[in-house]
């Protein structure tokens, strides 16, 4: 077993290179403009480094942007469940020209966030940790055979050792039949997920909305939709529903991640297609009912018929941020959508 497990730890992609950048760096004075960097390989001791930062100095933000060419496999691993451990998000993405300072680390300012990046071999695995998982087209998420160094791998270490990551896979959500397509590829080459493939192999989160459902209410119909992907900070709605009660349409936001009291009554949001909604500013009502809130946003009949037929709409209330900034639910309506919102604000609840 120790043979073994000496083994996993030196399987690699890729010669060493200089000592891999670990930053955080935000874009401006919000929470979520803020993100960690790891850039380069991914040597042993990163999650020693990734942990020191976090628990000495604090780290702003939660996402974790990833760009490196793969590493040692076993610190690969660790780093991944690290990673969710502490509940961050990974994605992928670089410094490339971006500004640097004088020693030469990247200065990421206003708009200037991570540029495209590449996330190959081991690295693939840290992505994997990742509660949430974005990957966008114009980055690399690249998977190949591994390989230790010098060493043959034999029968029954390499069925081991296959089963451990397949394992990891199925412990990070993501579907182990992507293995079958890293396993195709020889350690020199490499095979690159596709958008649709990610999707697929569940390696992306999905994020948004999910269809609609419609469900009575004493004479009436609710439309409702749960969100898929978990509520954040400054970003905690993770349900709509829409109903009609005595002819006047409305919008009802749960939030479980929140900070609001109903003392706070908010500035409504309301947009289609693009177009602000204009609604009154006691349209927004608050009930706090322990852990949840409720927000219920009052629209007129014309907005409703106009949200039925948008091809995306927004909704909710803006706060300050100390209470949460936007509570806000949004969605690109299906054809299937459309029909139940528009059955919910004809058949009203009484």
């Amino acid at each position: 077993m120790r043979a073994l497990l000496v083994f996993f730890a030196v399987l690699t992609a890729r010669p060493a290179l200089a000592e891999t950048l670990i930053q955080n760096a935000c874009l401006g004075n919000a929470y979520e403009s803020c993100f960690v960097l790891i850039e380069g390989q991914i040597e042993p001791g990163l999650t020693d480094r990734l942990r020191s930062l976090i628990e000495t100095e604090g780290v702003d933000g939660g996402v974790i942007y990833l760009n490196s060419p793969g590493g040692t496999l076993g610190e690969a691993l660790r780093l991944g469940r690290y990673i969710r451990e502490q509940g961050y998000d990974t994605a992928i993405g670089g410094s490339d020209g971006i500004p640097r300072h004088t020693d030469g680390k990247p200065i990421f300012l206003g708009s200037e966030g991570p540029s495209p990046g590449r996330c190959e071999s081991a690295c693939a695995y840290v992505f994997m940790g990742g509660v949430r998982r974005f990957l966008s087209e114009r980055d690399k998420l690249g998977l190949h055979q591994f390989f230790a160094p010098g060493q043959q791998i034999g029968g029954e270490v390499a069925q081991k050792f296959s089963g451990d990551l397949v394992a990891y896979m199925v412990e990070m959500g993501v579907d182990a039949r992507i293995f079958t397509l890293a396993s195709a590829q020889d350690s020199t080459g490499m095979y690159y997920v596709t958008q649709p493939q990610a999707e697929e192999y569940d390696l992306v989160t999905r994020v948004g909305y999910d269809a609609f459902f419609l469900e009575p209410y004493k004479d009436g119909l609710i439309a409702a939709s749960k969100r898929i992907d978990p509520p954040q900070p400054y970003d905690g709605v993770d349900q709509m529903s829409f109903y009609c009660r005595a002819g006047q349409p409305y919008a009802l936001l749960h939030a479980s991640v929140h900070a609001l009291s109903p003392e706070e009554r908010g500035s409504p949001i309301f947009w289609t297609d693009n177009i602000e909604q204009k609604l009154p500013e006691d349209a927004v009502s608050v009930r706090v009912d322990g852990d949840d809130a409720y927000l219920t946003i009052r629209i007129s009949p014309p907005q409703a018929q106009a949200m039925a037929a948008a091809g995306t709409f927004a909704i909710g209330a803006g706060y300050g941020r100390v209470i949460g900034g936007n509570y806000v639910a949004a969605k690109k309506p299906t054809p299937l959508d459309r029909r139940m919102l528009d059955a919910a604000f004809r058949f009203c609840i009484d």
